[in-house]
């Protein structure tokens, strides 16, 4: 009978080593030092004294003299473990700064664990991912790139994230952490102005109607009826979160001229066709409102109306009206404009509100007014002036277009002023507050436009190219790309111009 024993004898010969005999057995009980050493390869193989022990990582070995046997562990688990763990979530402030990430693990007695990290789907589209050992590095797409990605379908929303996991392997464990990575290419000032694909337009001009119409942004379906507002309207303001609209009535009566005018806010969902019910009211009663909203707040500003302590002057208002979208109520004071002025145009990023030009009146300068105001959306307070338009802007485009970097208009005048009808379209810049840039052109030299946006598609919508009524075509720009507007194949199913537009989700 061949013994155990034996046969482990013979394959230890086989290998030069002879295994522990009893003199190195006794020897691992006698109290030693313990050596630290950062790998396998860094151990002693000469010189050896038995009993010698030695910790690698988070093993300990034992030298009988000969070579060296692991008889025990710090840690009860074999895999690998995080020397340098990343945090759960990160953010891309920027398109222009890569977002740099060390994920550092360690084995055991093992240096040569495997890299298996992987990103999900979206991340090809939203950034290049390379990796130099434990440290990774995520350049991001630009928001042409992005804009792009959006449009083709393979990115549902410019304002997203991805997650990407770390995973190390030892060959049998493995050690994996998932990480949500966020990227907004808007350079800081927050997500992407992406309330949704389904443009909304609100009242119409000169025939006083309480229509609310609904096109898709991004595909050339005609509008058709959503619903209605409270009461016939023209004048209108409108702006949204995404989820629901709100509506600030401007001038109310018969058809054809107003008789009155409002100080009613309404509201809706904008994924659901219907009419619209009570929100609030505005802290003055006027016309010509427009609208701006981060998401959360919502701005009004840009109202005509009798102003305080002369009751027989109707002007323009420096008022500027605040109110939470989500919670009906009574809008409340923000703070004024640096001028009393009407038929503002608005823009904005989830940052700041911008409202430029306008119609003075006394008691402040009169006339079409080359003025920029910004305040700190979410900050009450007074507006401070900065900037100028690069033509002059009055009756110009009514709503937002933006991208969270850009914010786009059209102008209701021509740059000298001497015309009341323009093809011009400006953009600015939001986060450095710069002046206004020639954009490019619209296709009709026209005013009172109606614009809109889903944070990369922007459409200018309606308006009025003469004195008797609105037009019912649809312009689309890329807000990422300043170019000339291009004239979509859809059209409103009516035609209007100084009304109310916003967009919002359609489902």
């Amino acid at each position: 009978m061949t013994r155990l024993s034996n046969q482990r004898r013979n394959k230890q010969e086989q290998q030069g080593t002879s295994g522990l005999d009893s003199a190195a057995i006794s020897a691992i009980s006698t109290p030693t030092p313990v050596a630290v050493y950062d790998t396998l390869d860094s151990l002693p193989m000469t010189g050896l004294t038995i009993g010698t022990k030695a910790l690698v990582g988070q093993k300990i070995y034992f030298t009988e003299g000969n070579g060296w046997y692991n008889v025990d562990m710090v840690q009860s688990s074999f895999a690998p473990y995080w020397d340098i763990e990343p945090d759960a979530s990160y953010e891309i402030v920027d398109s222009a700064t890569p977002l740099v990430v060390t994920a550092k693990a360690l084995d055991s007695d093992d240096p040569s664990i495997i890299n298996m990290s992987f990103a999900s789907d979206s991340a090809q589209y939203m950034a290049t991912i390379s990796n130099d050992s434990s440290v990774w590095t995520f350049t991001p797409k630009t928001k042409t790139e992005i804009g792009t990605a959006v449009a083709a379908g393979n990115l549902t929303d410019s304002n997203g994230d991805f997650i990407y996991t770390f995973k190390w392997s030892d060959g049998v464990n493995f050690l994996t952490k998932a990480v949500t990575i966020g990227y907004s290419p808007s350079g800081g000032a927050g997500p992407l102005l992406s309330n949704g694909d389904r443009g909304l337009l609100v009242g119409e001009d000169n025939y006083i109607t309480n229509n609310i119409q609904y096109w898709s942004i991004v595909s050339d379906t005609n509008s058709q009826s959503f619903g209605n507002l409270s009461s016939g309207s023209e004048d209108t303001g409108a702006t949204s979160n995404g989820s629901r609209a709100v509506a600030f009535i401007g001038t109310t009566g018969g058809s054809g001229y107003p008789t009155s005018y409002s100080d009613t806010i309404d509201y809706w969902a904008t994924s659901t066709l219907g009419n619209t019910q009570d929100f609030g009211n505005c802290t003055t009663t006027g016309n010509r409102k427009n609208g701006l909203s981060d998401g959360v707040t919502g701005l009004i500003a840009g109202s005509a109306g009798n102003i305080t302590g002369n009751s027989n002057y109707y002007g323009g208002l420096n008022v500027i009206d605040k109110i939470t979208i989500d919670t009906p109520g009574n809008a409340v004071d923000f703070g004024d404009m640096t001028r009393y002025r009407s038929g503002v145009v608005t823009t904005n990023d989830n940052t700041y509100g911008i409202f430029i030009g306008g119609a003075g009146t006394s008691p402040s300068p009169t006339g079409v007014q080359d003025v920029h105001d910004y305040v700190t959306i979410a900050t009450s307070g007074n507006a401070t002036s900065f900037g100028s338009n690069h033509a002059y802007n009055y009756m110009g485009s009514r709503g937002v277009i933006g991208d969270g970097t850009y914010g786009v208009w059209h102008n209701g005048r021509n740059a000298d002023n001497t015309a009341y009808y323009a093809n011009t379209i400006e953009y600015m810049t939001i986060q450095s507050l710069s002046n206004a840039s020639d954009f490019g052109d619209a296709t009709y030299d026209i005013r009172q436009m109606q614009a809109t946006s889903n944070g990369t598609h922007g459409n200018f919508v309606g308006g009025r190219t003469d004195l008797l009524s609105g037009t019912s075509h649809i312009e689309k720009i890329t807000i990422a790309t300043p170019s000339n507007a291009v004239l979509g194949s859809n059209t409103l199913y009516k035609g209007v111009y100084q009304s109310g537009a916003c967009s919002g989700a359609a489902a």
